[in-house]
């Protein structure tokens, strides 16, 4: 079981986490950068003219080669990943006490994403609460039920 804690490359999608794993975050975050979203061949023999060898560099692109073969290779955009970092930065601020103003100029976000990570957050604590109350309702019924 993983440690996410401590984990470096937490939020990227699997194919992007094994890129860093052989050819490190850099490598990772540029070939997201230039063809996430899309697919690569990648030929058994790299040259500079090679579209991954352009994106990441020689080592890099050896290193990737070695560990997924030859073949189509589909790149996933990195914006899951960087989402929720930014949601998890956000709600860290928001629970110390920062304004949402505050929290906009330090993570260089719009304001209404604040303010959205905000709203999502209070309206899923309202249903976990509203589940909450309900269990605790039917179990309160069930210990004193008389009959």
């Amino acid at each position: 079981m993983r440690d996410d804690r401590n984990d470096p490359f937490d939020g990227l999608p699997p194919t992007l986490r094994q890129v860093a794993e052989v050819a490190g975050i850099e490598a990772a975050a540029r070939l997201a950068r230039d063809h996430g979203g899309t697919e690569i061949y990648i030929r058994r023999t790299l040259d500079m003219e090679h579209v991954l060898v352009k994106s990441v560099g020689m080592e890099a692109a050896a290193s990737i080669l070695e560990r997924f073969g030859p073949g189509a290779l589909e790149v996933p955009l990195w914006l899951s990943g960087r989402r929720q970092q930014m949601a998890r930065r956000i709600m860290q601020m928001l629970e110390a006490g920062h304004s949402e103003a505050q929290i906009a100029r330090a993570l260089r976000c719009h304001i209404r994403t604040v303010r959205r990570y905000r709203t999502r957050v209070s309206d899923a604590q309202m249903d976990l609460f509203s589940i909450l109350d309900g269990e605790e309702k039917s179990c309160a019924e069930d210990d004193f039920d008389e009959s």
